[in-house]
Protein backbone atom coordinates (compact mmCIF):
# COMPACT_ATOMS: atom_id res chain seq x y z
CA UNK A 1 0.00 0.00 0.00
CA UNK A 2 1.51 3.36 -1.08
CA UNK A 3 -1.22 6.03 -0.94
CA UNK A 4 -4.71 6.57 0.37
CA UNK A 5 -6.66 9.30 -1.47
CA UNK A 6 -9.89 10.59 0.03
CA UNK A 7 -11.89 13.77 0.69
CA UNK A 8 -9.48 14.74 3.46
CA UNK A 9 -6.53 15.05 1.08
CA UNK A 10 -7.97 16.09 -2.27
CA UNK A 11 -10.86 14.08 -3.71
CA UNK A 12 -14.21 15.77 -4.19
CA UNK A 13 -16.05 12.66 -3.01
CA UNK A 14 -15.24 9.33 -1.35
CA UNK A 15 -17.46 7.17 -3.61
CA UNK A 16 -15.38 5.82 -6.54
CA UNK A 17 -17.60 4.42 -9.32
CA UNK A 18 -15.02 3.97 -12.08
CA UNK A 19 -11.21 3.81 -12.45
CA UNK A 20 -9.14 4.16 -15.64
CA UNK A 21 -5.35 4.18 -16.08
CA UNK A 22 -4.29 6.23 -19.14
CA UNK A 23 -1.26 5.77 -21.43
CA UNK A 24 0.86 8.01 -19.17
CA UNK A 25 0.22 5.76 -16.16
CA UNK A 26 -2.05 8.28 -14.45
CA UNK A 27 -5.45 7.54 -12.96
CA UNK A 28 -8.87 8.92 -13.85
CA UNK A 29 -11.58 8.43 -11.25
CA UNK A 30 -15.31 8.62 -11.85
CA UNK A 31 -16.83 9.81 -8.59
CA UNK A 32 -20.29 10.26 -7.21
CA UNK A 33 -19.44 13.95 -7.50
CA UNK A 34 -17.31 14.82 -10.53
CA UNK A 35 -14.09 13.42 -12.03
CA UNK A 36 -10.62 13.26 -10.43
CA UNK A 37 -7.21 12.97 -12.14
CA UNK A 38 -4.35 11.51 -10.09
CA UNK A 39 -0.88 12.11 -11.56
CA UNK A 40 0.55 8.78 -10.43
CA UNK A 41 3.56 9.06 -12.75
CA UNK A 42 4.83 12.32 -11.17
CA UNK A 43 7.90 12.23 -8.95
CA UNK A 44 6.35 14.82 -6.62
CA UNK A 45 3.47 14.07 -4.28
CA UNK A 46 1.40 17.11 -3.29
CA UNK A 47 -0.11 17.21 0.18
CA UNK A 48 -3.40 19.11 0.31
CA UNK A 49 -4.46 20.42 3.69
CA UNK A 50 -8.15 20.58 2.80
CA UNK A 51 -9.31 21.20 6.37
CA UNK A 52 -6.78 23.99 6.92
CA UNK A 53 -5.38 22.26 10.01
CA UNK A 54 -1.74 23.21 9.44
CA UNK A 55 -2.11 26.81 8.27
CA UNK A 56 0.41 28.61 6.03
CA UNK A 57 3.74 26.78 5.65
CA UNK A 58 6.94 28.77 6.30
CA UNK A 59 9.58 26.04 6.59
CA UNK A 60 10.12 22.29 6.23
CA UNK A 61 12.75 19.93 7.60
CA UNK A 62 13.23 16.19 7.23
CA UNK A 63 15.35 14.94 10.12
CA UNK A 64 15.67 11.22 10.75
CA UNK A 65 12.24 9.63 10.99
CA UNK A 66 10.39 12.95 11.34
CA UNK A 67 9.14 15.43 8.76
CA UNK A 68 8.67 18.82 10.44
CA UNK A 69 6.41 21.57 9.08
CA UNK A 70 6.64 25.07 10.56
CA UNK A 71 3.52 27.17 9.93
CA UNK A 72 1.77 30.26 11.20
CA UNK A 73 -0.11 28.02 13.63
CA UNK A 74 2.75 26.04 15.12
CA UNK A 75 5.30 23.29 14.53
CA UNK A 76 3.88 20.00 13.25
CA UNK A 77 5.56 16.65 12.72
CA UNK A 78 4.83 13.43 10.87
CA UNK A 79 6.50 10.14 11.75
CA UNK A 80 7.67 8.84 8.37
CA UNK A 81 8.49 5.42 9.83
CA UNK A 82 4.89 4.92 10.92
CA UNK A 83 2.81 2.21 9.27
CA UNK A 84 -0.05 4.71 9.07
CA UNK A 85 -0.49 5.35 5.34
CA UNK A 86 -2.01 8.78 6.03
CA UNK A 87 1.20 9.99 7.78
CA UNK A 88 -0.86 12.37 9.91
CA UNK A 89 0.69 15.65 11.06
CA UNK A 90 0.53 16.37 14.77
CA UNK A 91 1.22 19.61 16.63
CA UNK A 92 4.25 19.62 18.92
CA UNK A 93 2.98 20.72 22.31
CA UNK A 94 3.93 24.26 23.32
CA UNK A 95 4.77 25.51 19.81
CA UNK A 96 1.42 27.10 18.98
CA UNK A 97 1.93 30.30 16.99
CA UNK A 98 4.15 31.56 14.18
CA UNK A 99 7.19 29.42 13.31
CA UNK A 100 9.87 31.27 11.31
CA UNK A 101 12.72 28.84 10.78
CA UNK A 102 14.02 25.31 11.41
CA UNK A 103 17.80 24.91 11.56
CA UNK A 104 19.37 21.45 11.56
CA UNK A 105 22.67 21.29 13.42
CA UNK A 106 24.95 18.47 14.52
CA UNK A 107 23.43 18.86 17.99
CA UNK A 108 19.73 18.93 17.19
CA UNK A 109 17.16 21.27 15.71
CA UNK A 110 16.74 24.96 16.55
CA UNK A 111 13.24 26.32 15.93
CA UNK A 112 12.88 30.10 15.59
CA UNK A 113 9.42 31.20 16.72
CA UNK A 114 7.42 34.37 17.27
CA UNK A 115 7.42 33.64 21.01
CA UNK A 116 11.12 32.83 21.26
CA UNK A 117 13.25 29.82 20.32
CA UNK A 118 12.86 26.09 20.92
CA UNK A 119 15.22 23.12 20.91
CA UNK A 120 13.43 20.25 19.16
CA UNK A 121 14.09 16.64 20.11
CA UNK A 122 11.86 14.20 18.26
CA UNK A 123 8.26 15.15 19.05
CA UNK A 124 9.22 17.31 22.05
CA UNK A 125 10.00 21.06 22.20
CA UNK A 126 12.10 22.74 24.90
CA UNK A 127 12.10 26.53 25.09
CA UNK A 128 15.64 27.92 25.20
CA UNK A 129 14.91 31.63 24.70
CA UNK A 130 12.04 33.98 25.54
CA UNK A 131 13.35 36.73 23.25
CA UNK A 132 10.58 37.19 20.71
CA UNK A 133 10.99 36.79 16.99
CA UNK A 134 13.54 34.09 16.31
CA UNK A 135 13.62 35.03 12.64
CA UNK A 136 16.86 33.53 11.39
CA UNK A 137 19.59 31.40 12.96
CA UNK A 138 22.94 30.37 11.51
CA UNK A 139 25.91 28.38 12.76
CA UNK A 140 29.07 30.43 13.37
CA UNK A 141 31.07 27.35 14.39
CA UNK A 142 30.34 23.97 15.99
CA UNK A 143 29.90 25.62 19.42
CA UNK A 144 28.05 28.85 18.57
CA UNK A 145 24.86 29.86 16.79
CA UNK A 146 23.84 33.46 16.08
CA UNK A 147 20.20 34.48 15.69
CA UNK A 148 18.44 37.56 14.32
CA UNK A 149 15.37 38.59 16.31
CA UNK A 150 12.81 41.39 16.48
CA UNK A 151 15.21 43.26 18.80
CA UNK A 152 18.71 42.59 17.50
CA UNK A 153 21.13 39.68 17.68
CA UNK A 154 21.54 36.90 20.24
CA UNK A 155 23.89 33.93 20.62
CA UNK A 156 23.27 30.31 21.58
CA UNK A 157 26.03 28.02 22.85
CA UNK A 158 26.27 24.26 22.83
CA UNK A 159 25.96 22.64 26.25
CA UNK A 160 26.39 18.89 26.07
CA UNK A 161 24.12 17.68 23.29
CA UNK A 162 21.76 20.67 23.45
CA UNK A 163 21.68 24.39 22.71
CA UNK A 164 21.19 27.01 25.42
CA UNK A 165 20.80 30.79 25.35
CA UNK A 166 24.10 32.55 26.01
CA UNK A 167 23.78 36.33 25.55
CA UNK A 168 22.70 39.32 23.49
CA UNK A 169 25.17 41.03 21.18
CA UNK A 170 25.41 44.61 22.45
CA UNK A 171 25.46 47.56 20.08
CA UNK A 172 22.74 46.65 17.58
CA UNK A 173 19.05 46.50 18.55
CA UNK A 174 17.29 46.80 15.19
CA UNK A 175 15.18 43.91 13.80
CA UNK A 176 17.26 41.29 11.95
CA UNK A 177 15.42 38.99 9.55
CA UNK A 178 18.42 37.57 7.65
CA UNK A 179 22.14 37.13 8.37
CA UNK A 180 25.02 36.23 6.04
CA UNK A 181 28.54 35.78 7.36
CA UNK A 182 30.93 38.00 5.41
CA UNK A 183 34.16 37.01 7.20
CA UNK A 184 35.17 35.56 10.55
CA UNK A 185 33.88 38.56 12.51
CA UNK A 186 31.76 40.45 9.94
CA UNK A 187 28.12 39.87 9.08
CA UNK A 188 25.60 41.24 6.59
CA UNK A 189 22.24 41.83 8.30
CA UNK A 190 18.91 43.08 7.02
CA UNK A 191 15.48 43.74 8.50
CA UNK A 192 11.98 44.51 7.23
CA UNK A 193 12.32 48.31 7.34
CA UNK A 194 15.96 49.08 8.08
CA UNK A 195 17.77 48.06 4.89
CA UNK A 196 21.18 46.41 4.70
CA UNK A 197 24.05 46.83 7.15
CA UNK A 198 27.50 45.35 7.64
CA UNK A 199 28.40 44.61 11.27
CA UNK A 200 31.84 43.96 12.68
CA UNK A 201 31.78 42.14 16.01
CA UNK A 202 34.46 41.15 18.51
CA UNK A 203 35.90 37.66 18.77
CA UNK A 204 33.67 36.80 21.76
CA UNK A 205 30.51 37.61 19.74
CA UNK A 206 29.15 39.85 22.47
CA UNK A 207 29.68 43.38 21.11
CA UNK A 208 29.28 45.16 17.78
CA UNK A 209 32.45 47.13 17.09
CA UNK A 210 31.29 49.00 13.98
CA UNK A 211 28.21 49.40 11.79
CA UNK A 212 28.07 50.40 8.14
CA UNK A 213 24.61 51.04 6.73
CA UNK A 214 24.17 50.91 2.98
CA UNK A 215 22.13 53.32 0.89
CA UNK A 216 20.62 52.74 -2.55
CA UNK A 217 23.68 53.87 -4.54
CA UNK A 218 26.42 52.52 -2.25
CA UNK A 219 28.89 49.95 -3.57
CA UNK A 220 29.44 46.72 -1.68
CA UNK A 221 32.78 45.83 -0.18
Amino acid sequence: LRYHFHVGNGLQNNTILAVLEDKMGNLWLGLDKGIAHIFKSDDVLTFKDIAGKLGTTYCLLLAGRYLYVGTNQGLYYSDQSSNDIAKEFKLIKGTQGQVWQLLQSSHGIICGHNNGTFYIDGDQAYKISNITGGWFSMMVDSESCIQGTYTGLIVFKRKGNQWVFSHRIDGYSEPVKKIIQKSENEFWVTGPNNGLASLKVNKELNKVLSIKKYQHNDSFE
